[in-house]
């Protein structure tokens, strides 16, 4: 699973994805759901998502990756971990 949490605001978290155009999809055991658009009017990448602590933390860091997909950033020294395209 892409998510390395299992709820948001108490909603538990069932299936999280990103597509192809970068999107990020949410969904949650009650129904709900979100996404985050992939498409930056910059070409820049449109979102990141991190617990909040530096990646040279040993913190994991996914970002949009400008014209599709998503890159993984971590290991506490900020290096590159993999990529989905």
């Amino acid at each position: 699973m892409l998510l390395g949490m299992n709820s948001v605001n108490l909603k538990k978290v069932v299936d999280a994805f990103c597509s192809e155009s970068s999107d990020l999809e949410v969904h949650f055991a009650d129904g709900s759901w979100f996404r985050v658009s992939g498409t930056s009017e910059d070409g820049y990448e449109s979102w990141q998502l991190s617990d909040g602590t530096s990646v040279h933390e040993s913190n994991t860091l996914l970002i949009a990756e400008s014209g599709g997909g998503y890159a993984i950033f971590g290991g506490g020294s900020n290096k590159f971990i993999e990529s989905n395209l």
